[in-house]
């Protein structure tokens, strides 16, 4: 404030929508969606308990709950009641099942743009990934907020007493 008050520099600043991830998605980023991880634990060809899926998967009663809702809004697996005494629920991959658990998924995709950058602009994102970092946003993968970002640069008076021999003594 003070520099640009003796015109020394000048800075501006602008509002920006930026997308960060969270750490959940840092998780996810590491071992897989659980979407992914539910499709690759379930067996090929034969119905399998909801329990013995989710401990092969490593999910959390959480993740596991939201993939049954997810996976089968996608199609990708069928649910059945165990008619066999236990109470828990068979699930079984369709046949769009099998093939996505060997696709890469579209958030998946994304989630890799975080690899070597933590932050991304979301005014520069094409219209697929902000409806993706907006969903993956309800699932508390990705954070969306607006940032201040503040630039300064010198003015012609601020270049000439940085190229000036400016001694501890005579300031």
């Amino acid at each position: 404030q003070w520099l640009e008050n003796k015109e020394v520099l000048k800075t501006t600043s602008e509002l920006k929508k930026i997308v960060t991830i969270s750490e959940s998605g840092k998780k996810y980023q590491k071992d897989g969606l659980p979407e992914k991880r539910f499709l690759k634990a379930m067996s090929e060809n034969h119905p399998a308990l909801l329990g013995v899926i989710n401990a092969a998967a490593g999910l959390s009663p959480e993740e596991a709950n939201a993939c049954l809702g997810l996976l089968k809004q996608k199609k990708a697996i069928d649910i059945q009641k165990n008619e066999q005494g236990r109470h828990e629920l068979l699930v079984s991959r369709t046949a769009k099942g099998r093939k996505m658990a060997q696709e890469v998924f579209p958030e998946e995709k994304f989630l890799k743009r975080f690899d070597h950058n933590n932050v991304l602009d979301f005014g520069c994102l094409e219209k697929e990934e902000k409806a993706l970092a907006e969903e993956l946003k309800k699932r508390k993968i990705m954070i969306i907020e607006d940032k201040k970002i503040v630039a300064a640069r010198l003015t012609d008076l601020g270049k000439k007493l940085a190229a000036a021999d400016l001694g501890g003594e005579v300031i």
